[in-house]
């Protein structure tokens, strides 16, 4: 199931194209903004529990590079980059942990 995602000018008039491998900032024809565009109609051959119980069984996992909070959402983040081109300290996942002394120290009562 090929996903795909790229780079498209915010001006209606536009709707210029780019790869999102390009370093660009605004649209080369118009100077707009850009904003990152996903192929809906391919992301929607899955339904949204079979969305779920995908990224459910990636989470924390040791399959590289699936076990990080970004990448085990490849699909949504950037489709077509090969895994070999990623880099990741299986970042995202942490636990937040009250820090109550810490929060009655700074004058926050529930910190």
């Amino acid at each position: 199931m090929p996903y795909r995602a790229w780079f498209q000018c915010i001006n209606e008039q536009c709707k210029a194209i780019y790869p999102l491998n390009s370093i660009i900032y605004r649209c080369k024809t118009c100077g707009s903004l850009l904003e990152v565009q996903h192929d809906m109609k391919a992301l929607a051959r899955r339904d949204a529990k079979a969305w779920m119980k995908l990224f459910e069984d990636r989470y924390k996992s040791t399959q590289w590079p699936y076990g990080s909070g970004v990448w085990g959402k490849k699909e949504w983040i950037l489709p077509k980059i090969d895994d070999n081109n990623i880099v990741s300290l299986y970042e995202g996942g942490t636990n937040l942990f009250w820090a109550e002394r810490f929060g009655k120290m700074i004058g926050i009562d529930n910190l």
